[in-house]
């Protein structure tokens, strides 16, 4: 028979305090939020003010999907040898592009290769914000502190994912189909513009102490 494993003490947590240990983890948990829960409620309303079949809405709804799901690994690995929160920052700078290309090109038709490059990336991008973000705050906390943390992250993310939706409407409703790239555009921005802020005053932690 196997030993019981031993339990471990657990320790509350607040917001607060877990804003305090690692601010950039938090923003960006609140951002993701923000973005992922926009993508998945507008999006496919943003395809239809562009005239999409609801086939097309729903291949780049899947493409969306399949490219969060891609991006996760790669972009996990190479933020276990790299301070977390660059990495996280250059995800932003790769959601801003991709966000700006969909600006910048408003009517791109449901059947072109863009549309499918720009799921992919898009997808890429709000899938992976979130556990880059969450990796960069379980790196600062102590694993009696996770347990209490994890809920907590689980609680903002929530808030994020249903704040976002209403906001982007209003977006949508005022300036059309390009309020969908331009609300995304703001979050993203804020987020990077957050942590290159935090970078300057707060050292990274070695790679060898972060969680792998």
């Amino acid at each position: 028979i196997a030993p019981v494993p031993e339990s471990q003490e657990t320790e509350s947590i607040s917001f607060l305090e877990l804003f305090r240990i690692a601010p950039v983890g938090v923003a960006g948990v609140v951002a993701a939020g923000f973005s992922f829960g926009s993508t998945l409620s507008m999006a496919p309303i943003y395809g239809d003010s562009l005239d999409w079949t609801v086939a097309q809405i729903s291949f780049f709804m899947a493409t969306v999907t399949g490219g969060a799901l891609l991006f996760q690994y790669p972009l996990g690995r190479l933020s276990d040898a790299w301070d977390r929160r660059k990495m996280l920052g250059v995800v932003q700078v790769l959601g801003i592009f991709t966000l700006a290309w969909m600006l910048w090109n408003p009517q791109v038709a449901g059947d072109s290769w863009e549309v499918f490059a720009l799921a992919v990336l898009l997808g890429g991008v709000v899938g992976s914000s979130y556990p880059l973000s969450s990796a960069v705050l379980f790196d600062w906390l102590r694993p009696s502190q996770m347990v209490a943390a994890t809920g907590k992250l689980i609680f903002t993310y929530a808030t994020g994912a249903i704040a976002g939706p209403t906001l982007i409407a209003l977006v949508m409703e005022g300036v059309g189909a390009p309020g969908f790239p331009l609300f995304l555009i703001v979050v993203h921005s804020s987020l990077l513009l957050y942590i290159l802020y935090r970078i300057q005053v707060r050292k990274a932690l070695p790679v060898e102490a972060q969680e792998g």
